[in-house]
């Protein structure tokens, strides 16, 4: 049938039939025909199709992707099961909706049309914007039916939630219980055994081998895809000169707010950290660091020499420097200092929820207006943008057209008189060449040879590509990674020898040979007093190690060391109880309701999961079994 439809796709039963298939792609939400046909799952006999947890999984890796960024590897996607947990979300929104309507609630249309035109994904400077509205769901491949149903069954989930947590309270002694947790303290000695101290350690050639046989899976190397692709840039449609005065002059009428520019300051921080529960003795402490650092530079240190070497946060590296910044886009206690300074005023400490920050002004912009001709080439600019993503969105819909009529992307091109590019392998950075290159590679290697993505928008345009050839992930020759794999079993076997020392250095602790500060100088070894830090807290030069502080706050006076060296951040700790310190019960009427607060938000999701989970019980739920065969 795709030979006849492609030998006379110009007559109009043939684009009939095409039209249909389109709509048969945007009800399914993918590129390909393949395996996407059936259920997935019912939940009380409502169906879950394959093409919505294909959309739902589709979507969970984008946002675990974006939040990862660079971290995202293949081991840590599989150790998240994304399917799986796509699935289980699809099937508790079915259960919430069904169980809302049983309530008696429901979503008025008025109620979702709201929720619609309110979502800043579908917004312009001017308010809703259909055209974004419409393209969204094009490219998610939505129908606009699909997708109202979707946003209603998640109105509903929102009012159930709210249903369920009514009446959740937290009663004061609990929140005095989490508060006395929270802020005791202890002290502890500590003493490190580091890999890194035994560079005489290494494996040999059998050890190395060895340890790439036990490990082979560790060196596996990723798959490699390579595709045609038809780029669309707007670049193609951005002249600004097809934007005459009087549309400019239009648009500036009709955004004032758009071209009244605030007052802004331009100013460099120095920020010592706090965490917003830090303790009163904390806050003082950085409170006086900052006040020192505040006066070094008043009598003429350089600022910005200050914040590279003393300042605790991202702006560091350039001096503490933050450029220019309205009111508004700051915390208000710092806004409120920068806004009252003068240019080369340097401010008293002000607290924040991130610690004390130390001011310097630069400059003051005052507030102005721009006039239109200050504003015109810009607004011609915006506007010219506008229209090339619409003219390019156009543009790339009729190279999609074509290619449902066309055994290859370059086939469909040529039908259309577009051109089409060809890639290099690449693996999930994406193609060098292209911007936003990691979208196409989350695409592209979730599919087969042949198969078509959907269009995706990229920095400088729209792109609809073809899989064309794939390079399976392997495990590569020992020979061809010998040199990574020998650093790697070094690196094991003196992680072994740091963590048997360790537990020798222990043993004789717990044997009363000496005191461990004096045991660790007798082993030419360097003892660590921390001081007093609270649960999750900074441990003085030990910096934050979790899995320390959390062994440090079972031991106790009884029980001063740990039952074996604890393995944090690369190394061994071995340490020793020094004493505890209870919290100030008067301080705790100030954070009282901080913390009720938080525990309230906890305590609502812990009542909500119970409650969801007792209708998963009663429900009859049935899972495909082709998609978890081995669940």
């Amino acid at each position: 049938m795709l030979s006849l439809m492609r030998k006379h796709a110009a007559s109009w039963f043939i684009k009939a039939i095409l039209g249909v298939i389109v709509l048969v792609f945007v009800f399914w939400g993918v590129g390909s025909f393949r395996g996407r046909e059936g259920k997935a799952a019912s939940v009380n006999g409502q169906i879950i199709s394959r093409a919505q947890w294909a959309r739902a999984t589709k979507n969970l890796e984008k946002a675990y992707q974006e939040y990862f960024k660079d971290r995202m590897d293949p081991a840590l996607m599989d150790s998240l099961n994304i399917p799986r947990m796509a699935l289980d979300q699809l099937v508790e929104q079915a259960l919430l909706a069904q169980k809302a309507k049983e309530m008696g609630f429901s979503v008025s249309d008025s109620e979702l049309s709201a929720s619609i035109a309110s979502s800043p994904l579908f917004r312009t400077e001017t308010g809703f914007d259909i055209r974004l509205y419409r393209r969204y769901l094009a490219n998610a491949r939505w129908t606009e039916g699909e997708y109202e149903d979707y946003l209603r069954d998640a109105l509903l989930a929102q009012k159930v939630r709210s249903f369920v947590n009514t009446g959740v309270q937290v009663p004061e002694s609990e929140a005095k219980t989490f508060y006395d947790w929270l802020h005791k303290k202890v002290a502890i000695t500590a003493v490190a055994f580091e890999p890194a101290q035994y560079k005489e350690v290494s494996a040999t050639e059998e050890e190395a081998a060895a340890w790439f046989e036990d490990h082979a899976e560790d060196y596996r190397t990723e798959a490699q895809v390579r595709v045609d692709y038809v780029l669309i840039p707007f670049d193609q449609y951005k002249d600004a000169g097809q934007v005459t005065d009087e549309e400019a002059r239009a648009y500036y009428d009709n955004n004032p707010g758009e071209f009244s520019e605030e007052k802004t300051v331009e100013a460099s921080h120095i920020l010592i950290r706090l965490r917003p529960d830090a303790g009163e003795e904390q806050v003082k402490e950085a409170r006086i660091k900052a006040q020192k650092l505040a006066e070094r530079a008043r009598k003429g240190e350089d600022f910005a020499k200050l914040a590279r070497e003393n300042s605790q946060g991202p702006t560091a590296s350039r001096g503490g420097y933050l450029g220019a910044f309205g009111k508004n886009q700051m915390l208000p206690a710092f806004s409120e200092a920068a806004f009252s300074m003068e240019p080369g005023q340097i401010s008293d400490p002000v607290r924040t929820d991130y610690g004390w920050h130390v001011i310097l002004v630069h400059n003051v912009n005052p507030a102005k207006v721009r006039t239109f001709e200050e504003a015109k080439a810009d607004i011609k600019a915006r506007l010219a943008l506008e229209s090339a993503r619409t003219k390019a969105y156009d543009r790339i819909i009729e190279v999609f057209d074509a290619s449902l009529g066309a055994d290859t992307l370059a086939d469909a091109a040529q039908m259309v008189g577009a051109n089409v590019h060809s890639t290099g392998y690449f693996g999930s950075a994406g193609p060098k060449e292209l911007a936003g290159g990691q979208k196409v590679a989350s695409m592209a290697l979730e599919r087969e040879v042949g198969d078509y993505s959907d269009i995706i928008e990229l920095p400088e345009g729209y792109i609809l590509f073809q899989v064309k050839e794939i390079k399976p992930s392997a495990i590569p020759e020992h020979a061809t990674v010998a040199d990574e794999v020998q650093k790697d079993a070094d690196y094991e076997k003196r992680r072994q020898k740091a963590g048997e020392e360790a537990e020798a250095f222990l043993a004789r602790l717990k044997q009363g040979e000496a005191d461990i500060t004096a045991l660790a100088k007798k082993e030419g070894r360097k003892a660590v007093e921390t001081g007093f830090f609270e649960r999750a807290g900074h441990m003085g030069e030990l910096g934050y190690l979790p899995q320390v502080s959390m062994a440090a706050f079972q031991a106790s006076a009884s029980r001063p060391y740990p039952s074996e060296p604890v393995e944090d951040g690369g190394a061994f700790y071995v340490f020793s109880f020094k004493g505890e310190q209870r919290p100030d019960p008067a301080a705790f009427d100030g954070e009282k309701q901080k913390i009720a607060d938080r525990l309230l938000e906890k305590k609502k999701e812990q009542v909500f999961d119970g409650w969801v989970q007792a209708l998963r019980k009663q429900a009859d739920i049935r899972v495909s079994k082709e998609l978890f065969p081995k669940a």
